[in-house]
């Protein structure tokens, strides 16, 4: 095939043997355009038109020379316009397509689609791995140049090559304004401020390593200490709880949002359901050690951001953010994240930041979303103790779901619970895990997650409420710490009958026969169960006739549901002389 002499039908669908096949077939095209301006300069030198700086002829035949011998097909004598640069590159660019499909990988092609990069962009980026490839080329591009100091291309001497005769600033200026804007994601380009143009395309050892290297997804070595990828678990382990969840993630992603605020509690399932997420869409998984990098200075700190963002485009990842600042380092922490996620938004990458808590962080990217791990219900709890359980011998006494009930875990908590009760059943001699081993497991859980809920409280300046429904089973380490217990005790008949008129909308058209001493003296209802009542007598009421009222059947009605809802047992007889209205004759 000769590039200039045309491309036949069947050649233009014919794979690349192989990646070194698809790169010379670039390095070709990039030298012909180089012996090309080369000749040009040649012809001017001789005619003595130009005044070339630090440019002696001998120079140009070695260059020229060095240029030619890396062409492997006649040369063609007259210098090519864009066009036909064009089509050179829709012509590898098919068949590269045809090699990718083919299972052969061509990572130079695969990035550059990925990233959507103009013809004159790829052309640049090809003469960068030139210079930094092969150092026999920093003697052309000196010359290129017009500056022995600079062995390398510029974003001005690459549109000098590829618009050759037909260069112009002033129509070349889109291209080269939207080359730089295409290489600075994954090139250091140091844009210098006043001649943005002259902006050097010089490839690190990481962009090099990706392209070429043996391990392409190998971390830069300048930040290992502060990224590393996370490996996607290669066994398959349902969702066991919050699964709506991830379908929230899924539907936000496809409506573009591409940052997502996840809260939760240890153990809650925030990473599965990143990796799961991933691992749907084909994606790795970068991670960044927040506390690390931003003890450092900022301008420490942008570098090594712009680095992991684009580690993330090399690979394909999404990035994940783990963070708890202390108290004392909260403003600026704050700051750095803001910075974090303003490079990463720049570039559309997919972002994770975990926290227990919701910080109060001033520069979201407005496409992001804000989700909250919930603990799981009792049946999800239930549910995690039978999956987790499977890999262990476990005595026929143990009740799953009595454990879902007394132990309020998240799935991590639950799992670790199973390990805990396994170490306990080794150390009296046993394979089988006793109802006592896993009550011990559960227990040591629960005291680890209340020292650190004690410790949070010991070290928090403001005032901390807690309520809880089981005064008797709180660690008395946990409870040592609390300066004040107010019981609450269950309303009497007066202070219902307060709870019923106070609840009560004013504006609620009631029935003449309702009768509220009856209701608080009759049931024995909470504050919450008797604002569930009044809601519910008002959904009855409203299912009806419009303007229907809510009379005392309503109310009625809606004791009975909440009786049944909370499992406590009723007869007709504890709705006398109503019973004839809720139950019927």
């Amino acid at each position: 095939m000769d590039i200039y002499g045309g491309i036949s039908a069947k050649e233009n669908t014919q794979p690349f043997a192989d990646y070194t096949e698809y790169m010379d077939t670039l390095f070709v095209w990039a030298n012909n355009c180089l012996d090309n301006y080369m000749e040009n300069l040649k012809q001017k030198y001789a005619a003595g038109d130009g005044g070339y700086k630090n440019i002696f002829y001998p120079d140009l035949e070695i260059a020229q020379t060095l240029c030619q011998r890396k062409i492997f097909i006649p040369p063609f004598q007259e210098q090519k316009e864009s066009p036909l640069m064009d089509e050179i590159l829709s012509y590898v660019n098919v068949r590269a397509k045809h090699t990718v499909t083919s299972g052969i990988s061509l990572p130079f092609y695969e990035l550059c689609h990925r990233l959507g990069f103009k013809n004159f962009t790829l052309f640049c980026f090809v003469l960068g791995i030139l210079a930094a490839t092969q150092t026999d080329y920093a003697a052309v591009f000196q010359i290129v140049n017009e500056n022995g100091n600079l062995p390398v291309p510029t974003v001005e001497s690459g549109a000098k090559l590829y618009f050759g005769n037909g260069f112009s600033p002033t129509e070349a200026y889109s291209h080269m304004s939207l080359c730089i804007e295409e290489l600075s994601p994954i090139l250091n380009l140091r844009i210098p401020e006043h001649m943005p143009f002259s902006a050097e395309i010089s490839l690190d050892k990481r962009i090099i390593d990706f392209l070429f290297g043996k391990n392409p997804f190998q971390t830069d070595e300048n930040y290992i200490r502060f990224f590393s990828r996370v490996p996607l678990e290669t066994e398959a382990v349902p969702i066991l709880a919050n699964q709506w969840l991830l379908g929230a993630i899924e539907t936000s992603f496809e409506n573009n949002i591409r940052h997502y605020f996840l809260t939760g509690d240890e153990g809650s399932g925030r990473k599965f359901f990143i990796k799961k997420f991933c691992k749907n869409h084909g994606l790795g998984i970068v991670t960044l050690n927040c506390r690390k990098l931003f003890s450092h200075d900022y301008e420490f700190a942008d570098k090594a951001l712009w680095a992991l963002s684009r580690e993330c485009i090399l690979t394909d990842s999404c990035c994940l953010l783990e963070f708890s600042p202390d108290k004392e380092e909260r403003e600026s922490f704050l700051e750095y994240m803001d910075m974090a996620l303003i490079r990463l938004a720049q570039n559309n990458i997919p972002t994770f930041s975990l926290s227990r808590e919701k910080l109060p962080l001033g520069k979201i990217p407005e496409n992001g979303a804000a989700l909250h791990f919930p603990l799981p219900d009792m049946k999800e709890r239930e549910e995690c103790f039978k999956f987790f359980a499977q890999k262990y011998s476990l005595s026929s006494d143990i009740d799953f779901s009595q454990m879902a009930s007394h132990f309020l875990f998240t799935p991590g908590k639950i799992k670790s619970s199973l390990k805990s009760a396994k170490i306990f059943a080794f150390m009296r001699g046993s394979n089988v895990i006793s109802k006592n081993d896993l009550l011990s497991g559960c227990h040591g859980q629960a005291s680890s997650d209340l020292t650190l809920k004690a410790a949070k409280i010991e070290t928090y300046n403001g005032i901390s409420i807690l309520a809880t429904n089981h005064k008797n089973s709180i660690d008395p380490a946990f409870f040592r710490r609390m300066k004040y217990v107010v019981e609450f005790q269950f309303p009497d008949a007066a202070t219902r009958e307060l709870l019923w008129r106070r609840t009560i909308p004013k504006d609620t058209p009631l029935g003449d026969d309702v009768d509220i001493p009856f209701l608080a003296e009759k049931f024995e209802f909470s504050g919450g169960n008797i604002k569930n009542c009044i809601l519910n007598a008002a959904f009855l009421a409203a299912s009806e006739e419009p303007g229907t009222k809510v009379y005392m059947r309503h109310y009625l009605k809606a004791i009975r549901y909440e009786y049944i809802k909370t499992g406590k047992i009723f007869t007709k007889a504890d709705f006398q002389p109503y019973a004839e209205e809720v139950f019927g004759e």
